[in-house]
C-alpha cells in the first residue's frame, strides 16, 4: 500500500482498491496555512534546519499542538454527531 515514504512518487498518489475502506481525514489549506511555515512538517526540513535543530524540534511541536487541537475539534465534532463533509479519494 502506498505510503508517505512513496511522496516522491508521483504515480502512487491515486485511489487504488487497496484504500477502498480507508478514510482519509484532511486539513484545508487555510488550516495549513497557519503552522510554522505554512506547511506540514516534512523531511525537508532537516536540510532546512541543518544546524539548527533545536528550532526544528520546536516548529515541529508546535504543528504538533496544533494537529492535536484539530483532532480534539473533530472528535468533539463526532461526538455530538455534527456533519463531516466527506467526499471520494480521487
Amino acid at each position: 500500500m502506498p505510503g508517505w515514504l512513496d511522496e516522491g512518487l508521483k504515480y502512487r498518489h491515486g485511489a487504488t482498491p487497496a484504500l477502498d475502506n480507508v478514510v482519509l481525514l484532511v486539513p484545508d489549506d487555510a488550516w495549513t496555512r497557519t503552522l510554522p511555515g505554512g506547511k506540514v512538517p516534512d523531511r525537508g526540513d532537516f536540510k532546512r534546519h541543518a544546524g539548527r535543530e533545536q528550532e526544528r524540534v520546536r516548529l515541529w511541536t508546535r504543528a504538533v499542538q496544533e494537529s492535536q487541537r484539530l483532532a480534539d475539534e473533530f472528535a468533539e465534532i463526532v461526538a455530538h454527531g455534527g456533519p463531516i463533509e466527506a467526499a471520494p479519494l480521487g
